[in-house]
């Protein structure tokens, strides 16, 4: 945190008075000086500043809350008090130091002795000392950390502020998720400090979601945030540490992570304001064991004929441990009950499973990311209206679940056309291959089942930048760090899309710009694939694929006007200038072929296997010989 004036505490006793919690190098944050002696209070002396923590919660009172009585718990040497008194508040310091108290009085401050680590009389200190005023909000800046029991204390602040109508809580506290701890504790490092966010009287260690759920549970509800947010913080060394660096690939994935993961990797402090409520609240966390295996998201504008097909398919199951949710994207009224009205003929056990949301989105990605704000499934499963699933769809998702937290993957059949035509050959290979997905995807978004930890725990969703392959894009992302479970079964019906076209071509171009902007993680077996793919190029093999590219390419160079004219008899000369061109591009594109062959036969791998190929031509002359002299001898 920045510099604040001198805050005290004991050290035997850290749950009593405060501490700051950041800082820009270890142990002395932003220049602050740090005084103790055996047995005495450990003295930080600080400089209030707009731009620290203490500023940005004086920032949010100004803003949020009445001119009125403030409480600051903890105060030591009250380093808001000035700014809140210029506003127009009533300050009331509290600390447990006598010796702090008296040096506030005599600046003319407000101060009273309370032991926050004493709940059981905390509440009652708090109303007395407010002594019927008009107290507006209370203010707890780098203390809760302190408290070995938080949410005892923050309950017994809570009856506190019940009784005297206040309505706000400020707090700052530090954030032990910041990047930088996130990448030391990764290479086991834990550098406590006498200061910062290790501070070495710290006792209770808060994350976002922590924080969230300590409050909650003494209940407060979450109010306007100020956080306070160090790119670098005082745990940002060593600087040649691989996960610290900004330029080692390792610290560049790591970020990438810890960034999608929420929106607190250079969270230094979280200084935010918490609104009272009537009552406190359970912080029991919500039965896990009841959610479904599978949430099936269905989108729709409601008036597809073909959705009572997709519906069908889906109560067809055999296994039933799966919710749907029917995402409604409708223009009216009218399109909203068409898609609902389907499930009237249908099994009303099945009809109990589904639920529906109206939407606005317009926009298929807005509403993937919705539904998967909905799902309660511990996994996701996305259909569209015109796709259907065989019966053994959630059976074999459900069955292939020996990696937890694997993306798991079917195959599916292709279907040419809507009806009346046969299905012919699976569209996708048996195994997730991540490279070659890197050129072509293989797998249909409803041959995925998504783990519910890819959205609430990474912080993955579908990327409104990519319009055409937000779905790829993300299978990807998902598939680098969860890897991918094959169960190899046929559970669905694929219809092949209509074709490449420029839009398509420009949309995958940007798919591959958004794949480069950040570092690959690739599973065991890549280098191999890699290394297979090298060869092929430097040995002038050609994939299918790429055959079929350059096929495209050619019928659509034909039909051009301006190659149609060329071929023309009046465009001979320019057909003839033509093929002048391509002859030499093919020329030096064998010259490059034959100088990477040269360059490979002079390469340490070729040389090195030279023994391997000797043995193996040496076998194949003994049995090319051996079936002459069979040949002769018959003769």
């Amino acid at each position: 945190m920045a510099s604040h004036q001198t805050r005290s505490r004991r050290a035997p006793e850290p749950e009593a008075t405060r501490c700051s919690s950041s800082g820009a190098a270890p142990g002395a944050p932003y220049g602050a000086t740090v005084r103790s002696a055996p047995g005495q209070p450990v003295k930080y002396e600080f400089a209030y500043e707009p731009q620290s923590p203490y500023g940005h919660l004086v920032d949010l009172l100004i803003e949020h809350v009445p001119v009125g009585v403030v409480i600051d718990l903890g105060c030591g040497h009250a380093a808001i008090a000035q700014p809140l008194i210029e506003r127009g508040h009533r300050y009331v310091g509290v600390d447990m130091d006598p010796a702090t108290i008296e040096a506030l009085t005599a600046r003319g401050i407000e101060a009273h002795r309370l032991d926050l680590a004493d709940t059981a009389a905390l509440a009652d200190g708090i109303v007395a000392l407010a002594a019927g005023r008009p107290v507006v909000a209370i203010t707890a800046l780098d203390v809760v950390e302190h408290l070995p029991r938080p949410v005892d204390a923050l309950r017994a602040v809570h009856e506190a502020m019940v009784r005297l109508g206040a309505e706000w809580l400020g707090v700052s506290i530090p954030n032990v998720a910041h990047a930088d701890l996130a990448g030391k504790l990764l290479v086991g490092r834990w550098d406590v400090t006498p200061t910062g966010l290790l501070d070495d009287t710290h006792v209770s260690l808060f994350t976002a979601a922590r924080l969230g759920t300590d409050m909650a549970a003494a209940g407060f509800a979450p109010g306007p945030a100020n956080d306070f947010h160090l790119e670098a913080s005082d745990q940002h060394y060593p600087t040649d540490l691989a996960t610290l660096s900004p330029t080692a690939p390792l610290a560049r994935l790591l970020r990438v992570v810890r960034d999608g993961a929420d929106a607190d990797a250079t969270t230094n402090q979280f200084v935010r304001l918490f609104r009272r409520t009537e009552q406190a609240l359970s912080d029991a966390a919500p039965d896990a064991d009841t959610a479904p295996f599978l949430t099936v998201v269905v989108h729709t504008g409601g008036t597809q004929p073909t959705l009572a097909d997709t519906l069908t398919s889906l109560a067809a199951q055999t296994c039933p441990d799966f919710e749907v949710l029917l995402l409604v994207d409708a223009q009216s009224d009218d399109d909203e009950a068409t898609a609902v009205a389907q499930l009237t003929s249908l099994p009303a056990d099945f009809a109990l499973r589904v639920r529906s949301e109206r939407l606005h989105a317009n926009h298929r990605v807005h509403a993937l990311n919705r539904a998967i704000e909905l799902a309660r499934g511990r996994y996701v499963a996305i259909l569209d209206d015109d796709q259907q699933v065989l019966a053994n769809w959630v059976a074999d998702f459900s069955g292939a679940l020996a990696d937890p937290g694997a993306l798991l993957r079917s195959r599916a059949l292709v279907q040419h056309g809507r009806e009346n035509d046969a299905v012919t050959d699976a569209t996708t290979a048996p195994r997730f291959d991540f490279v070659q997905h890197l050129r072509e995807s293989e797998t249909p978004l409803h041959c995925i089942a998504l783990p519910m930890s890819v959205f609430r725990d990474l912080g993955l969703r579908f990327d409104p930048e990519l319009q055409v392959y937000a779905e790829f894009d993300l299978i990807l992302r998902a598939a680098q760090w969860c890897g991918v479970t094959d169960t190899e079964a046929v559970t669905a019906i694929q219809r092949p899309s209509a074709g490449t076209s420029p839009e398509h071509d420009a949309a995958r171009a940007q798919l591959i710009a958004h794949l480069d902007s950040r570092p690959l993680l690739l599973p065991e077996g890549s280098a191999t694939r890699l290394l297979e793919l090298l060869t092929n190029s430097a040995t002038g093999q050609v994939g299918t694929g790429q055959v079929d590219s350059v096929a495209a390419a050619r019928e659509r160079v034909l039909a051009s006007p301006d190659m149609r004219a060329a071929l023309s008899r009046e465009g001979l000369a320019t057909r003839t200038a033509v093929l002048l061109d391509e002859l030499a591009v093919q020329r030096d594109r064998a010259d490059r072929a034959e100088a990477e062959v040269a360059a490979f036969e002079r390469s340490r791998v070729w040389r090195a296997t030279k023994p391997l190929r000797m043995v193996l031509h040496a076998d194949s002359v003994r049995r090319i010989g051996g079936k002459l002299q069979g040949r002769l001898r018959a003769r």
